[in-house]
């Protein structure tokens, strides 16, 4: 997970929006984000990981979050976490938080919404996944491997030993490394499994190697006896057979000898079907064409004459018909040509239509042009009103503004009245010590005093010397501040003169400050509704003059009428008049087009007639002719046949033999004839010199069938014994095949009691917690002696607690509370960076991310100095790095940075 952006509004200290670009800080490899203490540096991971992961490091879920994570001062929250991701969840995302406070409720807050999006097509998509899924990483995960939070920095190598391992337990899932209770439940299964296996067991003791040979041999014996009877059955089977093909021989030509008579009297019968076949196919090929074409050319006339007929009549009609129309077309053609005089009066009456129409609208447009005069002038008024409003909440305004100025000046006074109060006060008391001095001073010199003492004494007096000059230069001091100080010694005229009142005026300033504000917009949206309504009263006059001028255009064209008179017009009556006009026009026309069409379809009709009428004609005569020359072909073809007749000739056609089908019957019989009379032929040769004996083969036959229950016994008996056979080899190699499984699970049974007394009581896990530990000290160790010149080492002793090897003392070990500053800070961040990959590397993510949120404000120089060498050396690793710290040492050091300051009236802002 690599940071893009985040944004904060209305979280914790954070009243206005910031936003904070990380891929500056991020391209820098190692940068910090400093701040005094109560800035709001740490605010900005609380915000990462709550958008995340929706927790926090400093409130739970039942801590009223959503009321207290708010600003107080703020009715919105924000948190908008851009970041990048790789691996199976590779993209941009981002995560959003918001809230709002209960505009009636102050300490109401709803539940914050939260959406997550990813960048996908040029724009933002909402999508279900969570932060778990795309980093990679749980919460506690994230906060130990990418942010680690204020004050649990050190926390990992200062732990005892007992709670180190109960950390790595829940930071590495060691509990899955708890098999206790699974091997006990692999012991039941075990047990359970073994039970079954005996007895299983109990069940094929029957199976033993002797039996299965002594009834291996019993089968052997049974198969050879088989053998033999099938072997006698075969051949009396063969016997059978024989005497079977005779018996059917001869009682198939017995049959075939008995049919002949009936078979002789078809023949004949198909004889004579093949005569008249003859006959008829001679007469369809030489006969049938030319009388069928009579026929038809007989009932082709008969039809010609009757529709030669019906064309006269029809004739004659449509001729008839056509004088009838041409007489009543006269009549529509005078009123065709009159019916233009009807548009006309159509015309002039739309014309009083539009003039109603566009007077109406001239007297609309006037009334609208009335009735905007009078709400522009009713807004003017609205406009002066407001105007000369916020002329008086300006001087209001200027006159608190004024009243403020003076009252800052009195509390200032009264600050300063009150300091030259306590400097009089000081300087009264620093002149009775100068008197006090003077006077012991003078006591001293007055006493006479001999030897050492006397040389005591005037040490003592030029000391006292020393003290009143130091003295008598405060007063001096003293008496120039007083100088610059207020004369008046008067407080009584300051005593209203407080911060409270200076609060109160600022109150009304604000309140003033802001009715002048909304006063101005009011007035920006009355002379924008002015300006409008300008523009309206133009659009509506430049409207009314179009109007008229088309008023006076429709004037000229339907003559003169009164306005009034048009106004008035019945407009339905005089549309209904429009329609009826128009729809006599439109009749008129389509009565003259219907007759002008129907008296040129019925001329067409009686051309139409005329011409098939003279066509039947001809087509009749060449018909006859055909007819006659048809006649004579017929009859001299009758006269060259052997048919004495037409009337013979038409009797044979009239039969109506199929000749395919009569052809094939015929074929069909001649067939069968051939084939009965060859098998007859067959049977005779083979039947000669032969006899069948029916009881010789009655016996065969019943031989044959005890044989075949013979064979079928003793088969049903190798049957059962095979089954036997099969079933004792079946058991025999389960039972040895079982025996060999039962003493795999009595060997598992004694491992399981083994392993059960390893992994009881979290043994395992300790061993396992402990391996880990010895893998994560070594990683460190890669760091640690190298920012150490190889001088120290981490090492984890029995009882899973850090110690250190010192290699500057022979190579012994002491405690790891013994390092300086600077060596736990080291030895602490090469922990807490080994700690991350591990975490990292198991969560299977690829992220190299950390953030480390420590104040170091307890590090003395030497100490700074080796952490911000180590933190320099960071820059060489692929990793980035982000610190947060309120030590100004460090961000001289880190060349990117960022500074969050806390106003009282802005809120924290990045810098």
């Amino acid at each position: 997970m690599i940071p893009r952006r985040l944004t904060l509004k209305g979280l914790y200290s954070y009243r206005s929006e910031q936003t904070i670009d990380f891929e500056r800080l991020v391209e820098a490899r190692l940068f910090g984000i400093f701040g005094a203490v109560g800035s709001g540096k740490s605010s900005i991971l609380e915000a990462i990981s709550f958008a995340l992961y929706g927790e926090t490091e400093r409130l739970h879920s039942q801590d009223s979050r959503s009321y207290n994570m708010m600003n107080l001062k703020s009715n919105d929250l924000l948190i908008r976490f851009e970041f990048e991701s790789y691996g199976a969840y590779a993209g941009i995302y981002q995560f959003e938080v918001s809230g709002r406070r209960n505009s009636k409720q102050f300490a109401k807050v709803a539940a914050f919404k939260r959406r997550h999006l990813k960048w996908q097509d040029e724009d933002w998509v909402p999508i279900d996944e969570t932060a778990e899924e795309i980093i990679g990483l749980s919460y506690d995960n994230f906060r130990r491997a990418i942010i680690i939070p204020q004050g649990k920095f050190q926390e990992f190598l200062q732990l005892k030993g007992k709670d180190r391992t109960e950390m790595m337990k829940e930071l590495f899932e060691l509990q899955r490394f708890d098999l206790h209770w699974k091997t006990r439940q692999l012991q039941g299964e075990n047990s359970t499994v073994l039970s079954r296996m005996q007895g299983q067991l109990q069940e094929l003791q029957w199976a033993s190697d002797a039996l299965l040979r002594e009834k291996k041999k019993e089968e052997k014996g049974l198969k050879k006896e088989v053998k033999a009877q099938e072997k006698r059955l075969e051949e009396r089977e063969v016997r059978e057979k024989d005497y079977h093909t005779l018996q059917a021989a001869f009682a198939e030509l017995t049959e075939l000898e008995r049919e002949a008579p009936e078979w002789a009297g078809r023949d004949k019968t198909m004889r004579e079907r093949d005569a008249l076949l003859a006959d008829y196919r001679q007469c369809v090929l030489e006969f049938k064409p030319i009388m069928g074409r009579l026929a038809e050319l007989q009932s082709t006339l008969h039809d010609a004459e009757e529709r030669i007929a019906e064309g006269k009549d029809s004739l004659a009609e449509s001729e008839k018909n056509l004088k009838a129309e041409l007489a009543a077309f006269d009549d529509v053609a005078s009123e065709y040509k009159q019916r233009d005089q009807l548009l006309e009066k159509v015309a002039q009456l739309k014309t009083m239509i539009e003039m109603g129409d566009s007077a109406r609208q001239l007297r609309d447009l006037t009334a609208d042009v009335e009735a905007v005069q009078a709400e522009r002038a009713t807004v003017e008024a609205q406009f002066n009103d407001l105007q000369s409003q916020q002329k008086t909440t300006v001087e209001r305004l200027d006159s608190l503004r004024q009243a403020r100025s003076t009252l800052a000046d009195l509390i200032q006074l009264r600050f300063r009245a009150e300091e030259t109060q306590r400097l009089r006060d000081d300087l009264k008391r620093e002149e009775e010590e100068i008197e006090l001095l003077q006077a012991a001073i003078a006591r001293m010199k007055e006493q006479n005093t001999q030897g050492t003492a006397k040389d005591v004494q005037k040490a003592a007096i030029q000391e006292l010397s020393t003290i009143l000059e130091r003295a008598e230069t405060q007063v001096e001091r003293r008496h120039g501040q007083i100088a610059t100080q207020p004369a008046t010694d008067d407080l009584s005229i300051l005593e209203n003169s407080d911060s409270q009142s200076l609060d109160d005026i600022d109150t009304h300033i604000e309140e003033a400050e802001v009715s002048r504000d909304d006063l101005g917009k009011a007035c920006q949206e009355l002379q924008v509704r002015i300006q409008q309504h300008d523009e309206r009263l133009k659009s509506l006059e430049e409207n009314r003059i179009k109007v008229d001028a088309a008023i006076g255009t429709a004037r000229k064209q339907a003559g003169e009428v009164e306005m009034g008179d048009i106004v008035d017009l019945d407009e339905t009556a005089l549309s209904e008049e429009i329609k009826s006009l128009q729809n006599e026009h439109e009749a008129i026309g389509a009565n003259f087009e219907d007759k002008e069409r129907l008296i040129n379809e019925t001329r067409q009709q009686l051309e139409r007639l005329k011409g098939e009428l003279d066509v039947r004609s001809k087509q009749q005569t060449i018909d006859q002719e055909l007819q006659a020359k048809l006649n004579g072909d017929l009859k001299q073809k009758i006269a060259d046949s052997r048919y004495p007749s037409i009337g013979a000739v038409a009797d044979i056609l009239d039969r109506d033999i199929d000749i395919e089908q009569e052809s094939a019957e015929i074929a069909e019989f001649d067939k069968q004839l051939h084939a009965r009379n060859e098998r007859l032929s067959a049977l005779q040769a083979a039947t000669k010199d032969k006899q069948y004996d029916a009881d010789e083969h009655q016996q065969l036959r019943t031989a044959i069938v005890e044989d075949k229950n013979a064979v079928a016994e003793m088969n049903r008996r190798l049957g059962g014994l095979s089954t036997e056979v099969a079933k004792l080899e079946t058991d025999l190699a389960a039972r040895k095949e079982l025996e060999v499984k039962l003493q795999e699970k009595q060997d598992r049974a004694e491992n399981l009691k083994t392993l059960e007394r390893l992994f009881k009581a979290n043994g395992f896990v300790n061993y396992v917690s402990s391996v880990y530990l010895q893998e994560l000290c070594h990683a460190a160790n890669e760091r640690f002696q190298k920012l150490t010149r190889r001088q120290l080492r981490l090492e984890v002793t029995e009882n899973n607690t850090f110690q250190v090897r010192d290699f500057l003392n022979d190579g012994q070990v002491r405690s790891a509370k013994t390092l300086s500053g600077g060596q736990t800070f080291q030895a602490s961040l090469s922990l807490a960076l080994a700690l991350s990959d591990n975490v990292q590397r198991l969560a299977g993510a690829k992220q190299n991310f950390f953030f480390l949120d420590e104040g170091f404000g307890t590090l003395d120089g030497e100490a700074l100095r080796t952490v911000i060498d180590t933190l320099k050396k960071l820059r060489k690793e692929n990793r980035i790095v982000g610190l947060i710290s309120h030590v100004e040492a460090l961000q001289d050091e880190i060349d990117v940075s960022l500074r969050i300051t806390n106003d009282e009236e802005k809120g924290s802002e990045v810098h």
